[in-house]
């Protein structure tokens, strides 16, 4: 039998203004995912034990939950040793890779399942991942909005506007 249930899936527009400049890689994808998974599990985790594995909240803990998803200790189909992460960091434009003080640094993000519960705690992650500075030179980044993309990018929807710091959960 076919599983029709799906998983609710969210796309987020991530803005942030360079307050110094940066060389990004050709492919900011895995310099951004990073950023965002240290920052995240400074956030997030409790018990500051420099592994997950072994800890008693690894099946709680937001950032498990998110970057690092532990399988289930059993399935009835068969034994996982990975499971997908609640993610996907969608990369900075090819030709967008070299940013000046005040330059935009745009990318998206798509959260997906019970990551969507946790919406605050990734922006204010990603906030904490910009300002601590991107590459070697640790160019930081002011986080300036995120925006709600229910389809059509030009019907964005801001959730977190930089000057409220309150996020409005419509997605």
């Amino acid at each position: 039998m076919l599983n029709t249930q799906s998983i609710p899936l969210s796309r987020y527009r991530i803005t942030a203004r360079m307050e110094s400049a940066v060389q990004l890689p050709d492919y900011a994808g895995s310099l951004l995912r990073g950023q965002f998974g240290a920052s995240l599990r400074g956030v997030a985790c409790m018990t500051r034990q420099s592994i997950c594995t072994g800890c008693p909240l690894i099946q709680t803990c937001p950032y498990t939950r998110i970057f690092e998803a532990v399988p289930p200790a059993e399935h009835s189909l068969q034994k996982f040793s990975q499971i997908p992460n609640a993610y996907v960091i969608e990369p900075p434009r090819l030709d967008n890779t070299r940013l000046q003080t005040g330059d935009l640094l745009q990318f998206h993000m798509v959260l997906a399942g019970d990551a969507l519960e946790q919406l605050a705690l990734v922006i204010f992650a990603w906030q904490r991942a910009l300002s601590t500075g991107l590459m070697h030179s640790r160019s930081a980044a002011e986080l300036v909005t995120v925006e709600w993309l229910p389809g059509d990018p030009a019907q964005a929807v801001p959730i977190w506007p930089g000057m409220s710091g309150q996020v409005s959960m419509q997605s």
